[in-house]
């Protein structure tokens, strides 16, 4: 088994480390998004345009303390 690149032992263990952590996020943006009342959260980097009032981003940094 290849070490690195796609697919080899460090993307592996990459994954397995931070797939704890997307899902406690993912959580927190799940709980801010219904108190909130929000049906979709976009990404920041896939957004092109949005109102500033409209960011969660430390809401969920405080649902996450």
């Amino acid at each position: 088994m290849e070490k690195f690149g796609p697919g080899g032992a460090l993307d592996k263990k990459k994954a397995e480390l931070f797939a704890p952590i997307r899902q406690k996020i993912l959580n927190a943006v799940k709980a801010v998004a219904a108190k909130e009342g929000f049906s979709v959260i976009i990404d920041k980097q896939a957004m092109v345009y949005g109102n500033p009032s409209a960011d969660i981003t430390f809401k969920v940094i405080s649902q996450l303390k």
